[in-house]
């Protein structure tokens, strides 16, 4: 079985064989997953016995829903969590059940969750959307918080914070309206919409008329599973739970009788999902390609000269945007003991940008802090430098005052890159 760095399994790889009809993968991608599925799905719901049916239809909607999985577009725990997300608020919305209001009151008044100080033990995903929440107002991101960790909708989230519906609403859509800058979603025509239908924040006929929209729209449709998916990393935060021991032996037997067609579910698993991967796979790579060569072009033109033909690959990360202050390149030589940053329109007066490297943990490590444009030099310590591979995360806070402690990400994050090899 394929395994990742840390030993776990790699449920992009399980995914990938569970669409070819390998149950097998689906054995293991159930045992790595279950406690973290059932736990997303329990908290929300607040039921045992209906926990156990939902579970079970989680992992029946995943063997069915694998061939459609992109690796390019999607991270597989973040997809997986998704579901079970949408399997409970689909339940708690058709069933009657215990309100999500006492749950909701719980979550916004937990300082140690809203003001970040408890340690971060997430992946690089879900810790660089908790830098960004972070930075926005406390009640904007305890809002979405609520929302998201528990299944609350507007009314019983307003009910928690002793607000109007009204106020909670907008403040939901002032916050993700503040995150949809870096979350590179493709905006339809009702983006506020879209969101509140990912979040799970609205019911009644308004849901109705948006599950509507979902099936006939499909850039609709597409935007609200860009921002499920883009905030699924938030539901790490929720505590495992151990599923009943006859769950997998119940899930397992109703895939058996799923697949007793099976010549016509092979031939769908080998021929639809091999040619959607393909393309996604060919136009990430093309994308990649492009990148490269705009962030040496860049550097080129910043003092910072590209690599000549034939010598050692290096590391090169951009953030830029006519839009956006400031422009960064971060330029690393793996054989060299210090990274190159180029900084371009950085505004005195909105502070000093700080540099950070994201772990595959989520652990954040300071990288320097450039204060004025040019080109500045910042030397590494050993086991930081071991850290910076191609496709770390990095990412840039702006903090208003040069004297803010380093310890950890302070400030609102403007931008996020990932080093890649050229």
């Amino acid at each position: 079985m394929t395994r990742n760095p840390a030993g776990t399994p790699d449920l992009a790889a399980l995914l990938q064989q569970i669409a070819r009809g390998d149950r097998n993968a689906m054995a293991a991608l159930y045992a790595a997953t279950a406690p973290i599925l059932h736990g997303i799905v329990t908290a929300i719901i607040r039921d045992s016995a209906a926990a156990a049916q939902l579970s079970e239809s989680a992992y029946l909607r995943i063997w069915d829903r694998a061939p459609r999985f992109d690796p390019a577009a999607a991270e597989a725990r973040a997809w997986l969590a998704a579901i079970a997300r949408n399997i409970a608020i689909e339940w708690r919305r058709r069933v009657p059940g215990p309100s999500a209001f006492a749950d909701a009151e719980i979550l916004l008044s937990d300082e140690t969750l809203l003001t970040g100080e408890a340690p971060v033990a997430w992946d690089t995903e879900a810790a660089l959307l908790h830098y960004r929440l972070r930075a926005l107002p406390i009640d904007e991101q305890a809002a979405i918080r609520a929302a998201m960790l528990t299944g609350a909708t507007h009314a019983e989230i307003a009910q928690a914070a002793l607000a109007s519906p009204a106020t909670i609403e907008r403040r939901i859509a002032d916050g993700l309206a503040a995150l949809a800058r870096e979350a590179g979603i493709a905006a339809s025509n009702e983006p506020a919409l879209a969101r509140a239908l990912a979040l799970g924040t609205i019911e009644g006929t308004a849901r109705a008329a948006a599950l509507r929209k979902q099936l006939a729209d499909p850039g609709f449709a597409a935007e609200v599973e860009g921002w499920q998916l883009h905030l699924a990393p938030m539901l790490e935060a929720l505590p495992p739970a151990e599923p009943p021991a006859e769950l997998w032996p119940r899930v397992d037997a109703l895939i058996e009788l799923r697949e007793a067609d099976a010549p016509r579910r092979t031939r769908r698993r080998t021929v639809r999902w091999p040619l959607a991967r393909t393309t996604a796979i060919g136009l990430g790579a093309a994308l990649a390609g492009a990148l490269a060569a705009m962030a040496i072009f860049v550097f080129a033109l910043g003092g910072l000269q590209p690599r000549p033909p034939g010598a050692a690959p290096v590391l090169i990360a951009q953030m830029a945007g006519p839009d956006r202050r400031p422009d960064l390149a971060i330029r690393y030589d793996p054989a060299g003991s210090a990274i190159r940053v180029r900084a371009r329109r950085l505004d005195p007066a909105q502070g000093v940008a700080d540099l950070w490297l994201l772990a595959t943990d989520g652990t954040p490590h300071f990288l320097g802090r450039v204060t004025s444009d040019g080109v500045d030099r910042f030397a590494l310590p050993r086991t930081t430098r071991q850290l910076i591979v191609d496709g770390a995360t990095v990412m840039v806070t702006i903090v208003p005052d040069a004297r803010a402690r380093r310890s950890e990400p302070s400030g609102r994050v403007v931008a996020s890159a990932r080093f890649v090899l050229v």
